[in-house]
């Protein structure tokens, strides 16, 4: 096989051949983001073998190709959108001439404006952030540690981790007596430290208003080492959690709504540190009909849910953490319908930066899912109306938002912190 194109673009491009029954199959694969056309040789079997196809990779159907012989190659023209691949077969038969009526009119829809924002599942408030101090003489309790009222701006901030790496080199591990090493947490020759060390953590949110249902929600795994949980001063007794699969199998899950009050709220952790690799080691996160925006920079803000919202901006419309489906949907007036049978809908303009699952409805007829650019449907052009055409986008991210707080920039190619 011979290719021609701009040597940037020849690079990007992945190739697999195989022979297959008389057929001669080339599978090609565009890994880059730009979008260009390449001149594609084949290698000629036999003269009988002039017949050029593309094998749809979402229909199956084999749509013929125009081909002509230069030497010992058949050459056809290929465009490549960002991401697209093609199956290419070559055939006993003749080559086909060009075939101008086999194009598709494009169908027209613009993006802009706001859309009818319907998420399959429950936004997520994600509580990464902590303020621990260690207890060593037990009295958190005593001096009402697990309370809202109680003042905790001097206590360490601290990210989910095992406590060794929660004190490596803050000034609390001046007052162990324990020391670090490079590799991993050792105690000195001597030292008096009675194990398990109690510690505090503690975090807060603000609550515009308040849920009718709301959970926290963790792994096993979250908390290690024996702990107690208090939202607002109440003990959340261990049997209020119960199995429950949100996005992973090890999830538990315990009903706080009744708990929650407007304004300040404050989830405080007991945790009985047997190990210096104990302790708070993976987010919590709170589930329910809510929105989710900052408050003063100060805590995240529990908010009323948005029903309208720009197209795939979860950021704008209080859903930075949220991973699941979400159908954006419209009524569209199309100012002309397309005259041939089926047209072709791109939004590889509107949906650059998108890396997304996603899928297209019009009145009620699904046009495909695209797992990934480009992000083209064809359709049937029956399925369209002279007056308004119900447009459906169900748009499915990962989790890479609820899990890490971060979600990836397709421009950059790495992921930054979500935007409250």
């Amino acid at each position: 096989m011979t290719l021609q194109a701009d040597k940037t673009h020849a690079l990007a491009l992945l190739c697999h051949q195989r022979d297959a029954g008389g057929e001669q199959i080339t599978f090609l694969a565009n890994t880059s983001q730009a979008a260009f056309h390449a001149r594609v040789g084949l290698r000629l079997a036999s003269r009988r073998h002039q017949r050029v196809e593309e094998w749809d990779l979402e229909t199956g159907r084999r749509l013929p190709l125009p081909a002509h012989i230069e030497e010992d190659r058949l050459f056809v023209e290929v465009p490549f959108e960002r991401l697209q691949s093609h199956l290419l077969v070559v055939s006993e038969g003749e080559a086909h001439p060009p075939s101008p009526q086999d194009a598709l009119e494009a169908l027209r829809l613009t993006m802009r404006g706001h859309w009818k924002i319907d998420p399959d599942e429950d936004n997520a408030l994600r509580l990464d952030s902590f303020r621990m101090q260690v207890d060593p003489q037990n009295r958190g309790i005593k001096q009402g540690w697990h309370k809202p009222e109680y003042t905790d701006k001097r206590w360490l901030v601290v990210e989910p981790r095992p406590f060794v790496e929660q004190i490596r080199g803050t000034p609390l591990l001046s007052r162990l007596p324990l020391a670090l090493s490079a590799e991993g947490p050792e105690l000195p020759s001597g030292a008096d430290i009675q194990m398990p060390l109690t510690c505090w953590f503690r975090t807060a949110f603000w609550a515009e208003v308040v849920p009718g249902k709301l959970a926290l929600v963790m792994d096993r795994s979250a908390i290690v080492g024996n702990s107690q949980i208090y939202l607002n001063g109440a003990r959340l007794p261990s049997n209020a959690f119960r199995p429950t699969f949100r996005y992973d199998h090890a999830n538990i899950t315990c009903a706080i709504g009744r708990h929650i009050s407007k304004g300040r709220n404050v989830l405080a952790v007991r945790v009985e540190i047997g190990a210096l690799t104990e302790g708070v080691v993976d987010a919590f996160y709170l589930f329910g009909r809510i929105g989710v925006k900052s408050w003063r920079n100060a805590y995240l803000r529990l908010t009323a849910p948005a029903d309208r919202g720009p197209l795939h901006c979860l950021d704008g419309v209080g859903m930075p953490f949220y991973a699941g489906t979400v159908a954006y949907t419209r009524d569209e007036v199309f100012p002309r319908l397309p005259q041939t049978d089926r047209f072709v809908l791109s939004l590889e303009e509107e949906l650059k930066g998108v890396s997304d699952t996603v899928e297209v409805l019009i009145n009620g007829h699904s046009l495909g899912v695209r797992a990934w650019a480009p992000y083209r449907w064809t359709g049937e052009t029956a399925w369209l109306r002279q007056a308004k055409n119900r447009v459906v986008l169900r748009i499915t991210n990962t989790l890479d938002r609820l899990l890490t707080g971060q979600a990836f920039q397709l421009r950059g190619h790495r992921t930054a912190p979500v935007k409250v």
